[in-house]
């Protein structure tokens, strides 16, 4: 392990020379294996003093550990969670940050044949109660053997143990035991691990996956980004979700490609840390959601990103929420005199009950297709219908997420499960030796997602040529005066507006008692509160629904930066804000409700 000072502060340190351009080594090759474990151990064996993990953590440092020192501090960790007491198939849950201890924690978990499971760690005192709910909740669902935590949460979480609601609360620190590990090899047909989904409820469905479902999707997203030996990842995204344990950790260790990785909280504060960070370690691969390239449009200041170079990188993956071309335009824009190259771009698109991965652009074949199409007949005829005037009233641009990987199939179905044809919009349903096992202890929710071997995916989207078009979630469409609306088109336009927060929109129809129909209601983040500013900006946003769509909202409502509830991935959590809206109202917190905050 090696400890060194990194500043992600402007100006940016200069890590590696760039006077020459980055060697492209050959392609990262899988070792042979049936389980992860099989995979590191191989990867350990070829190359012990290469970098594996570079923690970015803590301010202005950096921990380096090799491959020797990876498998070596996961072995301790196996021998103190077996004198705990876990064992083979015991359910381990992690509530720990971004750091070498979670990252042990997990990979030690797999080591004695137990089946772990990450969750999120809360920010801030005001979530506590909510996130130790959530974890009582989880702790019950996967009958939790123990419950592995930071030692500023452990005190709080004594009363699971004491309420018999798990066997043990034990701090991190405190596992890195003595002696051999002696724990069984883990089976290909068992679970690996739960990761629990970032849908409408709480708590989530735990998604059971087992070794082989991970390494055939491991096989399948390498067959498509085709990294390199000379690649290195940086990340900051959590590790409790998908894309980020998947595709940022888990990937890249089975492959043996280097990566850096910071917490979310260092992201979110500053999103230029996360370029710092790539321009420090020449990192050539990031992944995150749409809004997080947004941040790094609208929330960085030229002088944080003086002198960083992006030129490194190969792939910037965007995934996990709606793709907005708009958004890698600005993203190109601002960063091409980085050196960010926008044939870097891979739009993809998949889930956890598919491990991670379904689709994305494979990286040797041609740019990232858009489709520009008719807004009007995609919602009233479910067609997608292209437009010549690419800057008309009318026109929505779809993104392609790519061809489907490997070994998977993919269909597009109407609501009698019947295939339908290009350029209609149907259910996307997948199928393939990465589809998850079930739901953990959730028949009934297992039984409508599963058919027949196929997975109702409840995402709508078109498909053309061999590329899939991903349009929105069925159960998020607006159905007003008797046409179908996609939220994410309101929230994108409503997010442009200046005193908006970026990504801080949600777009919902409330079925009306009065109308026969649903009214439109849109929330939106600000921080102004100044009242006639904030009536300007409600009038703003209504007019701007108005004159792009044709649409009045029925209300406009107003709340405070960081009300509007989302998902691990960043996706609006829309049906979680009814029942609030009018607690988080700004208006009828200062007892006022002008007509601009009611339209219509």
């Amino acid at each position: 392990m090696k400890i060194r000072s990194l500043s992600l502060k402007p100006p940016v340190e200069r890590f590696a020379p760039r006077s020459s351009e980055l060697p492209l080594g050959t392609r990262a090759r899988m070792p042979d294996g049936a389980t992860i474990v099989e995979l590191l151990e191989a990867q350990a064996a070829r190359n012990p003093e290469r970098a594996a993990i570079h923690f970015l953590h803590r301010p202005d440092e950096m921990v380096s550990f090799t491959w020797a020192d990876l498998i070596s501090d996961i072995r301790r960790v196996a021998a103190g969670l077996q004198t705990q007491g876990v064992r083979t198939g015991d359910a381990v849950l992690l509530a720990l940050e971004t750091s070498p201890d979670l990252v042990s924690s997990f990979l030690a978990s797999l080591y004695l044949g137990a089946v772990p499971s990450i969750m999120d760690v809360p920010f801030s005192r005001s979530r506590v109660a909510s996130w130790k709910e959530k974890l009582r909740t989880r702790a019950a669902v996967l009958d939790a053997r123990i419950v592995v935590a930071e030692r500023s949460t452990v005190e709080l979480l004594e009363e699971l143990q004491h309420e018999r609601v798990v066997d043990r609360v034990v701090e991190a620190t405190d596992l890195r035991g003595a002696g051999e590990v002696s724990g069984s090899v883990p089976n290909p047909e068992g679970l690996a691990f739960f990761q629990f989904t970032s849908g409408t409820t709480s708590a989530g469905r735990a998604v059971r996956l087992t070794h082989r479902a991970v390494i055939a999707n491991l096989h399948a997203l390498n067959g498509h980004l085709m990294w390199r030996d000379s690649d290195c990842v940086v990340s900051w995204l959590p590790l409790h979700h998908d894309l980020g344990l998947i595709a940022n950790l888990i990937l890249p260790l089975t492959l043996g490609v280097p990566l850096g990785l910071m917490t979310p909280f260092q992201f979110l504060m500053r999103p230029s840390r996360w370029l710092a960070a790539v321009h420090c370690l020449r990192g050539t691969q990031i992944m995150a959601p749409n809004f997080a390239y947004e941040m790094c449009v609208s929330r960085v200041k030229d002088r944080e990103i003086e002198g960083i170079d992006l030129s490194s990188l190969r792939g910037a993956m965007i995934c996990a929420e709606f793709v907005h071309n708009t958004t890698m335009q600005r993203f190109s824009a601002c960063y091409g005199e980085h050196g960010f190259d926008s044939d870097a771009w891979i739009p993809g698109y998949g889930m956890a009950e598919t491990v991670l991965g379904a689709t994305c652009r494979k990286i040797d074949e041609t740019a990232v297709h858009v489709d520009r199409i008719s807004r009007t007949q995609l919602t009233m005829n479910n067609r997608a219908v292209p437009v010549a005037d690419a800057h008309g009233p009318d026109v929505i641009e779809i993104v392609s997420c790519g061809s489907v990987m490997k070994g998977g199939q993919l269909r597009v179905v109407d609501d009698q499960g019947n295939d339908v044809p290009e350029r209609v919009q149907g259910e996307i349903i997948l199928s393939g030796p990465s589809i998850f096992d079930g739901y953990h202890r959730d028949d009934p929710a297992t039984r409508s997602t599963l058919k027949n071997g196929w997975l109702f995916t409840g995402d709508l989207g078109y498909r053309i040529g061999n590329e899939l078009y991903v349009c929105g979630r069925h159960k998020d469409l607006i159905i007003k005066g008797g046409e179908n609306y996609h939220p994410y088109v309101f929230e994108h336009a409503v997010s442009s507006l200046e005193g908006v927060r970026a990504g801080g929109v949600a777009a919902l129809g409330i079925a009306s008692s009065t109308s026969g129909t649903e009214d439109l209601v849109v929330a939106f983040e600000t921080k102004i509160s100044e009242p006639t500013q904030l009536a300007k900006l409600c009038s703003d946003v209504t007019n701007t629904l108005r004159n792009q769509f044709g649409v009045q909202p029925e209300r406009v409502v107003p709340v405070a930066p960081g009300v509007i509830p989302k998902t691990t991935s960043g996706k609006i959590r829309r049906r979680a804000l009814i029942g609030s809206l009018d607690q988080h109202d700004k208006w009828r917190a200062s007892d006022r409700e002008p007509l601009v905050a009611r339209a219509g």
